[in-house]
């Protein structure tokens, strides 16, 4: 099977799986419901740990809870609008690079023996073609 055929695999099982149900996380951290006390600490947690998954999907379902739980100029929030800025930025640079050759697949296959997070595997084959993972200073 050659490095393609291997990614073009791996593609295939990875969206058969189920995506995390992250509705009740959600609706739960958002609307008046987190004005309570209790309810906007639990939340906070929420975001917290969603902001350490190793997805993109799940950090960035974490900042939107961050941003909806705490004050706009607080740390949190400001920490959670620089993670959103590094995905913004991330995702765009990595649709520029030249995925469609069997080295790059075999590059791809060992950097994800590698990393065990999407967030770090981007990063790497981000630097791996010879550009700058993080963004310029706003």
């Amino acid at each position: 099977m050659s490095s393609q055929e291997a990614v073009t695999l791996i593609a295939g099982y990875l969206a058969a799986a189920p995506i995390p149900g992250y509705e009740a996380a959600t609706k739960a951290c958002e609307g008046d419901a987190i004005k309570r006390a209790d309810v906007n600490a639990a939340c906070r947690g929420v975001a917290r740990a969603f902001q350490e998954g190793d997805t993109y999907l799940t950090e960035m379902i974490g900042v939107a809870i961050a941003k909806r739980v705490w004050p706009e100029q607080s740390p949190e929030w400001k920490a959670a609008a620089a993670e959103h800025r590094v995905y913004d930025y991330r995702s765009k640079l990595w649709l520029t690079l030249d995925v469609d050759d069997d080295a790059h697949a075999a590059r791809y296959l060992a950097l994800c023996g590698k990393y065990r997070r999407e967030q770090d595997l981007w990063s790497a084959q981000i630097l791996a073609a010879g550009k700058n993972p993080n963004p310029p200073d706003p």
